[in-house]
């Protein structure tokens, strides 16, 4: 782990969710799961938060 600090894009949310396109789904929840883990260090903004829950909610 390095000490940078990325930022989750609102469609690394959306496919980690979406399990329609399966390759897309395994990479995203794949980056979500090692940021849970503390192997990597990911920030998310409200804008990105307020994005995926219009694309869910569709």
């Amino acid at each position: 782990m390095n000490d940078e600090i990325c930022l989750i894009d609102t469609n690394i949310l959306a496919y980690a969710y979406d399990e329609s396109e399966i390759k897309k789904h395994e990479i995203c929840k794949r980056l979500i799961d090692e940021c849970w883990r503390l192997r990597e260090k990911y920030s998310i903004s409200i804008q990105n938060l307020s994005e995926f829950y219009v694309v869910i909610t569709k």
